[in-house]
């Protein structure tokens, strides 16, 4: 009888502090009216919450929701102090509530923009983020200009890789080296960390077997074509250099994947973009870089164009862009430009730091679907010369555009 005493209690003390909140909330209805739909925006910024973690797992927009609804709480007290006859007082409070609501209301549609119909425009404009999410580049009108008459459309041409093995990622002995010299010379040496480049170990001998992948990447001008097709999305940042014949930059994993699939081509594994930038054919070697062993300076690659990341290459006056067929001296030995530098190139592949059971023949890691972190290669305009190697890999987040990530396509068959 104790117990169910005991018990009887406990849902008494409850049921009054339910009764409590209730009146609470009536109370600060009847000072605030708008205050009685609410619920309303807080239960969608409640689902928005579920949907930053679960459809994006995006921590900073989960962050923010949080924040949010601490501020409709406070929104609620405020409503509460209404009672006090100071006028001053009354008036400030009156003004903070309408604050309140505006950043509730503002964040609800800033959510469902970014989260549910992925249009980062409103969400950019009001919440500004780290670039693991979206670039900061203002938004632009990316359409890209017709070319002049007298102006060539520099096309992407299939270029066969015979099947065989090669060697792929780097030795730990290598990956020291690099992070010495991250540390020695990078422009923020405390960005450098060993697990930068132990992501390339172990080095390993795999089988590929015969593909064709595109000799330049993806230009400006074609990208807009899959999208005057409807097929391709409208990048939503700033190309870091306009022109038909510069790679398209600012891609998402499936804005590449839909872009090649419309060409009737692929996105290439990482293992297939990494033996067509370092193996030859004729002798059966890989080399360090496209063009050989010779170390990477700025007369073979375009690399070293942001004062934040590094000014390697910022003195000779040339775009951050470079055409998808400048330095044609050092192309690999199957013959493709720029697997180095100029734009990241997004791979079919998810990442993975460890590569201790790294497939190694025709390796293929993920599925024909976003996921949260897929495989970068090659560098990009924007990074010091440390990275800008085909051994190198980074990942890039499911819906984050960076203003130097761009693709190359390939294909399983050759040209019909």
């Amino acid at each position: 009888m104790a117990k169910i005493k005991q018990g009887s209690n406990n849902t008494a003390k409850a049921n009054s502090e339910i009764g409590g909140i209730l009146r609470l909330y009536r109370e600060a209805v009847s000072h605030v009216p708008i205050l009685k739909y609410s619920w309303v925006l807080i239960a969608t910024i409640c689902i928005l919450v579920l949907a930053a973690y679960f459809k994006i797992k995006n921590s900073d927009v989960f962050i923010y929701a949080i924040a949010v609804l601490v501020i409709s709480f406070f929104g609620f007290i405020f409503s509460i102090l209404l009672r006090t006859p100071d006028k001053f007082i009354r008036v400030l409070l009156y003004f903070l509530i309408t604050c309140i609501i505006l950043t509730m209301s503002t964040a609800v549609l800033g959510f469902a923009s970014f989260i549910i119909w992925e249009k980062p425009e409103f969400y950019k404009k009001w919440f500004p983020n780290r670039a693991d999410t979206l670039s900061k580049i203002s938004l632009p009108d990316n359409r890209v200009k017709q070319p002049d008459s007298n102006q060539t459309i520099k096309r992407a041409n299939l270029i066969r890789v015979p099947k065989g093995s090669f060697i792929m990622g780097s030795s730990l002995d290598e990956a020291k080296a690099n992070f010495e010299k991250c540390k020695t010379h990078f422009t923020k040496p405390q960005d450098c960390k060993l697990e930068y480049f132990t992501d390339e170990c172990p080095e390993r001998k795999v089988w590929v077997d015969e593909f064709w992948i595109d000799d330049k990447e993806a230009t400006q001008f074609e990208y807009q074509e899959c999208v005057d097709a409807g097929k391709c999305s409208l990048i939503p940042i700033n190309q870091p250099t306009k022109g038909p014949n510069k790679p398209i930059v600012g891609l998402r994993w499936i804005d590449a994947f839909t872009y090649c699939q419309w060409r009737g081509k692929r996105l290439p594994t990482e293992a297939e973009w990494e033996k067509a930038a370092r193996w030859d054919p004729r002798t059966g070697e890989t080399y360090k870089y496209p063009w050989g062993n010779m170390e990477i300076s700025c007369d073979k690659a375009n690399y070293g164009r942001d004062p934040e990341w590094s000014d390697e290459c910022l003195g000779d006056g040339k775009d951050r862009l470079a055409d998808v067929d400048a330095y044609p001296d050092y192309r690999s030995a199957v013959g493709a430009y720029n697997m180095v530098g100029n734009a990241w190139e997004i791979v079919f592949d998810d990442y993975k730091p460890d590569n201790s059971n790294f497939p190694l023949v025709n390796p293929k890691i993920g599925t024909n679907s976003p996921s949260h972190m897929k495989v970068l290669k090659g560098g990009g305009w924007e990074l010091h010369s440390v990275w800008v190697r085909p051994a190198d890999r980074y990942f890039l987040l499911e819906n984050a555009y960076e203003p130097a990530v761009g693709c190359r396509c390939a294909a399983s068959n050759g040209p019909k």
